[in-house]
């Protein structure tokens, strides 16, 4: 959501999930192998609309590959000489048979932070997460898979990632 403690320039609070989301991402290269599967490669332009939501200097490039299974590389460089801190998120939407039959594996037992209780931190239980009701939470000090199973469609969904600690 938006941070008011990270404020943008001239002291108004950052946009709800960020300034990236709302930006025209430029399209760098589109490649499809002889498996059929699809690479698209991504960069966000730094230009005056960024840097009025954006000032610190970056790059940020996305790589997409496409096919039996969905990658998503997101790579942020600082461009500059100052450190800043800078928080990134991928939503990877995933359509499901019956959200409350669906069970979700690898975050028993985590800490996390409650978004939809004003962000208070809470530890998950011993076993699957299922959803019964609103569910936003920042899973905390992750590294290992998540197993999203969903026995309506059938199938189970694995979900990996590197380079964060959060889920």
């Amino acid at each position: 959501g938006a941070r008011a403690d990270d404020p943008r320039p001239g002291g108004q609070p950052s946009p709800a999930h960020g300034f990236a989301r709302t930006r025209a991402w430029r399209v760098e290269r589109v490649r499809v192998d002889a498996s059929g599967r699809v690479e698209l490669a991504l960069t966000l332009p730094m230009d005056d609309t960024t840097r009025a939501l954006w000032s610190w200097p970056l790059s940020a490039e996305l790589h997409v590959s496409l096919g039996d299974t969905l990658e998503l590389a997101l790579q942020l460089h600082n461009t500059g000489i100052d450190a800043f801190d800078l928080e990134a998120a991928l939503h990877s939407y995933l359509e499901v048979g019956d959200v409350t039959q669906v069970s979700m594996r690898g975050l028993e037992d985590t800490p996390y932070l409650d978004k939809v209780d004003a962000g208070r931190e809470q530890r998950s239980a011993g076993g699957p997460l299922r959803l019964a009701d609103e569910t936003d939470r920042i899973f905390l000090d992750t590294t290992g898979a998540v197993t999203v199973v969903d026995p309506v469609l059938g199938r189970r969904i694995v979900v990996e990632k590197e380079g964060s600690p959060c889920t």
